[in-house]
């Protein structure tokens, strides 16, 4: 189903509750938007759905391929876009590597800058090639932190347009304090006092 079920989710820090006793069912193909205040969880959440934080209590069920594309950039500025791209595929056999690439390259609309230096991109280039990463693991789920910092509106709803072309059906979590320039085609949620709202239309 590729469905990603929280049932009884519950974490502190020291003596602050994070989360408490949550129950929430992410579906499968829904697109969903996630802010609160700075310190209430939201990164905390993706880690842990995302398998890379488990002191918790509460069960987590994935369902489906997960890929995340951390709030912090994780390119070699030194290298070109390809390069970038072939390092990914690196650690698995695939055949016709590059061919694999400029596929992923031409989805996004960037495969001008294949051979382009990272570091000589603008910051909504950097975006695309690091869902062009996220695109080469072909997921089901794709989780997302703060993907729209350093953008300019244009930008913003730009790479907001591009993730759902390119992602269209999988199951997107976006966490994001720009939900107010975005449309109501998302299910907006807020993490507050520990729980996951439903944003009221």
């Amino acid at each position: 189903m590729n469905d990603i079920k929280i049932t009884n989710l519950s974490k502190k820090f020291d003596e602050k509750i994070i989360f408490d006793n949550i129950d929430f069912l992410f579906k499968k193909g829904n697109f969903y938007l996630i802010s609160g205040k700075n310190g209430c969880g939201k990164t905390t959440l993706l880690n842990i759905l995302a398998g890379y934080i488990d002191d918790y209590d509460g069960r987590i069920s994935v369902d489906g391929r997960v890929s995340y594309l951390f709030q912090d950039e994780l390119l070699f500025s030194n290298l070109t876009v390809r390069e970038n791209l072939l390092i990914k595929l690196a650690i698995f056999e695939h055949e016709n590597k590059n061919i694999k690439i400029d596929n992923v390259l031409q989805q996004l609309k960037i495969n001008h800058l294949a051979d382009k230096k990272i570091h000589l991109l603008s910051g909504g280039e950097r975006q695309r090639v690091e869902l062009a990463l996220i695109l080469l693991d072909n997921p089901d789920i794709i989780l997302l932190d703060e993907p729209l910092t350093k953008l300019d509106n244009e930008n913003k709803l730009n790479i907001i347009k591009t993730i759902e072309d390119v992602f269209k059906g999988k199951t997107i979590i976006i966490v994001t304090h720009e939900k107010q320039i975005l449309n109501n085609n998302y299910i907006k949620l807020t993490l507050e006092d520990g729980k996951i709202k439903e944003d009221e239309l």
